[in-house]
């Protein structure tokens, strides 16, 4: 199945399940036209820069790719970008010259978790290195900051980071090879950190290397991301009862009123920002705090694939969709980049873009292009 099979339709109908939540919950006020037209047009601006990345220069695409990675992530802050860049460095090693993996033999063996490495030294190096950290940093995060399931206030540390740069860790694993035991590891990650978007990103890319790659799902796995699914969904139903004394709403109305309102702060940005934008969300360190800022809260909000471009860049946005559709099309090139650019894009529909997921998403782009992917192979020699 091809990658713009599935995002598009993907995106829709979550504009969909917006609408319908802001039709079925009255206080979240009816859908607006013009926010509408936008995020239609920007996916439209997507698909275009889908089709034309072609008839630009490769060298040109992978060198603006790199700019802008660099230029957003100075700009946000330059300690995470001299931390993004041996990063990108070993992901470009990883996924260039030592992603023929395969059950040669097992390479670690962790409760539960048996995983199987690159038939290549780089390859087997680094996907042992991954292992590690999938394991180390979570453990971390528990002994510095407790559990969130049990503690919720936990949640909120800085410690937060290293459930979710674990998660991540794992969608670039699942995407050189969709391991189920790594998929398995994932989800109990998520439950225990209660982040669904932890969950969430696993399963897309475990579905996702299966999809691209034309294989067939085994039924143990597929038992395992649905009750993955609904344990993230519990979990963090209960996290919602347990800091909201208020809430009234049941699991499946409150799953329903979810994008609602998500879709309301994109419109309530789109508002502030048009015509021509009043950014930058994209430059912010701490988006989801800068944008309840921007209403009087001081709690984090998401805002959709649409609300940042809408709010920093107004109607110059929509061509932020035409670099991100192209950007998108250079990552399918290879099946690895391919698969966490569909996850991370995926992820960015109900979440919103900031300075991570768009800098990883220029850098997906840029590794198969000459301007990486020759360099790359040149080093590995």
């Amino acid at each position: 199945m091809r990658a713009e099979v599935i995002f598009w339709p993907l995106a829709l109908l979550y504009i969909l399940l917006a609408l319908l939540s802001k039709l079925t919950f009255p206080e979240l006020g009816r859908p607006e036209v013009l926010p509408l037209a936008y995020a239609l047009a920007f996916l439209v601006f997507m698909a275009l820069g889908f089709v034309i990345v072609n008839r630009i220069p490769e060298t040109v695409r992978g060198m603006t790719y790199l700019s802008l990675f660099s230029i957003v992530l100075l700009a946000t802050n330059l300690t995470v970008f001299l931390i993004s860049l041996p990063l990108f460095i070993l992901l470009a090693l990883f996924i260039i010259c030592g992603t023929e993996t395969g059950p040669e033999r097992s390479l670690f063996l962790l409760p539960l978790l048996t995983i199987y490495g690159s038939r290549t030294k780089l390859g087997r190096s680094f996907y042992i290195l991954g292992i590690a950290l999938l394991v180390i940093l979570p453990t971390l995060a528990i002994l510095l900051a407790g559990v969130p399931l049990l503690k919720p206030a936990s949640r909120f540390s800085s410690f937060r980071f290293l459930y979710l740069a674990s998660g991540y860790i794992a969608v670039i694993l699942l995407s050189v090879r969709p391991d189920w035991k790594v998929l398995l590891w994932g989800i109990a990650i998520g439950v225990v950190s209660t982040f669904r978007t932890v969950v969430l990103g696993v399963v897309l890319a475990y579905t996702f290397g299966l999809l691209l790659g034309r294989k067939r799902p085994k039924v143990g796995p597929l038992i395992a991301i649905a009750l993955g699914l609904l344990l993230a969904f519990l979990v963090r139903y209960h996290t919602t009862l347990s800091s909201y004394s208020t809430w009234h709403l049941g699991i499946a109305e409150t799953i329903l009123y979810r994008p609602g309102v998500t879709y309301t702060v994109y419109e309530r940005l789109f508002n502030l920002g048009f015509p021509w934008g009043k950014g930058w969300i994209l430059l912010s360190d701490s988006p989801k705090l800068y944008v309840g800022r921007l209403f009087g809260r001081d709690v984090g909000y998401t805002y959709t694939l649409f609300g940042q471009p809408a709010y920093d860049l107004g109607l110059i946005g929509l061509f932020e969709g035409l670099l991100l559709g192209m950007a998108f099309r250079d990552s399918l090139r290879l099946k690895e980049t391919g698969v966490i650019s569909l996850t991370l894009l995926t992820l960015a529909i109900p979440i919103g873009l900031d300075a991570f997921f768009f800098s990883a998403l220029m850098v997906l782009g840029s590794i198969p292009t000459e301007v990486v992917s020759c360099w790359t192979k040149r080093l590995c020699h």
